[in-house]
């Protein structure tokens, strides 16, 4: 079974590039921005990375850090 990653970013070339390289290796999900990214959690989904854009809509990535905290 593969690793999971879940990509927050709000630049769809940013979102697309991660996808495409590390996706071959990893279980990959993308969120456009923090508030997605937490509806997803919330739902009981625990990847093993976040990697997370700081400036974004909605929730920021250092809010949805605080909120993971």
């Amino acid at each position: 079974m593969k690793k999971g990653i879940l990509i927050i970013d709000d630049s769809s070339p940013i979102l697309f590039l991660l996808e495409a390289l590390l996706g071959k290796k990893y279980a990959v999900v993308s969120a456009t921005d923090g508030l997605s990214a937490m509806m997803w959690l919330s739902k009981g989904n625990h990847p093993d990375l976040i990697i997370t854009d700081l400036q974004m809509p909605n929730i920021d990535g250092l809010e949805l850090v605080k909120h993971l905290r």
